[in-house]
């Protein structure tokens, strides 16, 4: 029950928090909603681990080492996504076009990224392999250097 009652602490402040960012952003509308929604998780990434991994045998420092590639992949995707994307924006393309191609772009760089990290390459080949493991995919197999 003491980490239930933790949990809804916590839980009570970050939604505070949450709220409030919301209220700060009704300014600029929903993109000011949305940003300080972002803003608000990205505050609290790191003293919600602490938070969280207190009295645990899990380190919160090694949550964030174990999670440092995604972050990585997925920051340099996306500043890579905005950057290729501003080359059609104002254009004619239809909102729902500009959609899947920033989706196709985001993906391509993120598959990119994992593939130049160091040791991404083997961490592609274990999931794909894992992959291989589901009934409708047991053609696909990749050998490991």
């Amino acid at each position: 029950l003491e980490r239930t009652r933790r949990q809804i602490v916590w839980n009570a402040w970050s939604t505070a928090l949450t709220v409030v960012s919301f209220v700060i952003g009704l300014s600029w509308g929903p993109i000011g909603v949305a940003s300080g929604f972002s803003l608000s998780r990205a505050l609290v990434v790191v003293p919600n681990l602490i938070y969280c991994c207190h009295k645990s045998p899990v380190r919160w420092t090694r949550v964030l080492a174990v999670a440092r590639y995604p972050v990585i992949a997925s920051l340099v995707s996306g500043i890579l996504t905005w950057l290729i994307a501003a080359s059609w924006r104002g254009s004619e393309v239809p909102a729902l076009g500009a959609l899947m191609a920033e989706a196709l772009t985001f993906a391509g760089c993120y598959a990119g990224c994992w593939l130049v990290l160091p040791s991404g390459r083997d961490t592609v080949t274990v999931y794909v392999n894992a992959l291989s493991e589901l009934p409708y995919m047991r053609n696909l197999r990749v050998r490991s250097r």
